[in-house]
């Protein structure tokens, strides 16, 4: 949500960038490269030292956390992944994970969503320019209070959907959202509605990427899994983006009328697929297991852990056992 927001302001710090050269219109574009790149790579640097992996070495290597702290992080990893070493991708995991079709329906909408942000992030500012006669500059800083308003409803949709432990119902009223956005864009005529469109546009369409995210993961238990399957998000955002590329042509600017409709029947299918893969989610919750483990399996933290921690803080002890009597897989839907 942080990269599409900042992403907004993209075209505009291009501008600027260009005209740190003399001639802004021939060597321009090289200081764009060259600022960003040396930024980049300047924050990579910083987070291989600040950044802690996750396994449990690491952990207790880090400064900042006390030996209780660690051991009540360890407890939290177990809890949620099942183990608190990373586990190793194997060929036999990319097929249980590839081959169940739970994750392609939850991959497509996330695709659905990154299909509407990357129209919005891209051609947003020449609906805004030719389409409601907007100045260059304005249009430019007009792209992103709608994702900017997005960050905030993303936050308020994911505490919702945490505190009730539901994603589908969400999915579906984003979609909704995103629809309706979308079509205020591409049909009305008066800039003001047509402006409001797409801050509809934006906050369903972001809803879509970030609950579809965290509802994949929230099914799916052990490290390796998890692993593929955010591989395989990438992906179809990716290939969201190649499609958002694709409907949204040049001929049909400035209004982008059938890129508009395109990205809406994709919300739609992503709908669909939703009211589809809910049931199935309901039943593996009331089985009291996730999509890919057997009901009733549980993950049972290690003697040794409890007997650790027992002999810490009594602070401890009883985060720890409150990770114990949740261990089943809960798996949202």
């Amino acid at each position: 949500m942080t990269g599409s927001f900042l992403s907004s302001f993209a075209n505009i710090l291009c501008v600027g960038l260009t005209h740190i050269a003399d001639d802004p219109g021939t060597n321009g574009w090289k200081y764009i490269f060259i600022v960003q790149g040396t930024i980049t790579i300047a924050i990579a640097i910083t987070a291989w030292f600040l950044i802690v992996d996750f396994p449990e070495r690491e952990i207790q290597k880090a400064k900042f956390l006390s030996v209780d702290e660690a051991q009540v992080l360890r407890a939290r990893l177990v809890r949620d992944r099942g183990s608190a070493e990373g586990e190793r991708v194997t060929w036999r995991t990319i097929k249980a994970v590839g081959l169940d079709w739970r994750v392609w329906s939850l991959s497509f909408i996330y695709m659905a969503g990154a299909a509407g942000v990357y129209g919005l992030l891209l051609f947003l500012p020449i609906v805004l320019r030719r389409g409601l006669g907007y100045s260059q500059t304005k249009s430019f800083l007009l792209a992103a209070p709608p994702a900017a308003l997005a960050v905030i409803f993303v936050l308020l949709i994911s505490i919702i959907s945490d505190k009730y432990r539901i994603r589908g119902p969400l999915v579906i009223l984003e979609g909704a959202l995103g629809i309706i956005g979308l079509c205020m864009i591409g049909f009305l005529d008066h800039p003001t509605p047509r402006y409001i469109g797409s801050f509809l546009g934006s906050c369903g369409c972001n809803g879509l990427i970030v609950t579809a995210a965290s509802w994949q993961q929230n099914n799916i238990r052990g490290d390796a899994k998890r692993s593929v399957l955010a591989a395989i998000q990438v992906s179809t955002a990716g290939i969201g983006g190649i499609y958002s590329g694709l409907v949204f042509r040049q001929q049909d600017a400035p209004d982008f009328v059938p890129g508009l409709v395109a990205c809406c029947a994709l919300v739609a299918w992503s709908m669909l697929l939703t009211a589809i893969t809910i049931p199935f989610l309901i039943r593996a919750k009331q089985a009291g297991g996730s999509w890919r483990e057997d009901p009733g399996r549980k993950h049972v933290v290690p003697l040794c852990l409890v007997k650790r921690t027992f002999e810490g803080s009594r602070r401890v002890f009883h985060s720890c056992r409150a990770a114990i009597n949740a261990v089943t897989v809960d798996p949202y839907y």
